[in-house]
């Protein structure tokens, strides 16, 4: 991983000042990859597509930010710098409650854009589990009436004819509690692309969707995700970030193929 200058932009509302990290280079070595489609990569890191102001608390998206100029964070001292620029701080996600609340308002201002942020939510939500073991010390907490609300949106965005958002519709609805429907999506899909998502040993795999070994079906409590070893799920999924990342985030060529073309 090689890391580039931050990037500094004005937020859409207030014009407030914020900055970012950007890469020159990086790879997915050591990266995890979770049911809800997010990969974690601890060699490539990325901003969020959505980001909550520190000015005036109000949410936008990345890519719409006003990009300002570029600052080296390792210059040397006597570098000409606009203090504005030095005294930015880095950009932030929104909460949970934050997302819904952004989905309450105007910035989900098309069907692809609703999408987007709805599964971004989701991906919020579920970030309190990545890397715990809940289920050991009892400590998954019940899902809220919001995440639950957002996720049954999100299931009517999904393309019934697109084997990708069947992969993902049944994630939803296992996480739903809905497992004997999740079977039943999951049955749907076919193909040999996805054979390894569908069929890999773990959650995902369809007879224990039918025999609910993952949910309340022993008693233990229901996982909101699980890791997955199948990579093409994320890679297809991954492209909901590159439609809302500002396109300074990755300077350079991309790396070995570990960054998709952004979609034109």
């Amino acid at each position: 991983m090689l890391p580039g200058p931050d990037q500094i932009v004005a937020c859409p509302h207030c014009h407030g000042l914020a900055k970012y990290r950007t890469l020159v280079s990086g790879n997915t070595f050591g990266a995890q990859v979770w049911s809800d489609g997010k990969q974690v990569a601890p060699m490539l890191p990325r901003p969020p597509a959505i980001v909550r102001c520190r000015h005036c608390a109000e949410c936008y998206w990345l890519y719409d930010a006003k990009e300002i100029g570029t600052q080296e964070p390792w210059g040397r001292e006597d570098d000409p710098v606009d203090p504005a620029w030095k005294n930015a701080e880095y950009i932030e996600e929104p909460t949970e409650a934050e997302y819904y609340s952004a989905l309450e308002g105007n910035l989900a201002s098309d069907r692809e854009r609703e999408r987007s942020l709805r599964v971004l939510a989701w991906w919020r939500r579920n970030d309190a589990f990545r890397g715990r073991s809940h289920a050991a010390d009892g400590a998954v907490p019940e899902a809220s009436e919001p995440f639950k609300s957002n996720l049954r949106a999100l299931a009517e965005l999904l393309d019934a004819g697109d084997e990708n958002d069947l992969v993902m519709k049944a994630e939803v609805l296992r996480e739903l509690g809905e497992f004997e429907a999740a079977a039943g999506v999951l049955h749907r899909i076919a193909s040999r692309e996805y054979r390894d998502v569908v069929h890999q040993p773990g959650p995902l795999t369809v007879s224990r969707w039918e025999d609910k070994r993952v949910g309340r079906g022993d008693g233990s409590p229901l996982l909101p995700i699980c890791r997955m070893e199948a990579q093409l799920w994320m890679q297809r999924w991954d492209a909901v970030c590159f439609r809302s990342w500002p396109r300074s985030l990755i300077r350079g060529a991309a790396m070995d193929g570990d960054i998709p073309s952004r979609p034109s």
